[in-house]
């Protein structure tokens, strides 16, 4: 991510975060995967960007479906 940041591409880190997203809930951290996917969307909802958006708001749908009970407390 460090390396996209300092070209200052961020549509592209917008789409390496929804990766790490993806990744993290594969991984069972949903929300984890909520707060990367929400800096996500914030950019590309900037940059008129509708495809990635949809994909970010389908990743945070899953997150919100696969939040763990002791998440859902706090």
């Amino acid at each position: 991510m460090s390396i996209l940041e300092d070209l200052d591409d961020e549509r592209c880190s917008a789409y390496a975060l929804l990766g790490i997203g993806q990744t993290q809930l594969e991984a069972g951290e949903p929300v984890q995967a909520r707060g990367v996917c929400d800096r996500a969307l914030r950019v590309l909802r900037e940059r008129g960007n509708h495809q990635g958006e949809t994909t970010g708001l389908e990743l945070l749908e899953q997150a919100q479906r696969r939040r763990s009970p002791s998440a859902a407390c706090t």
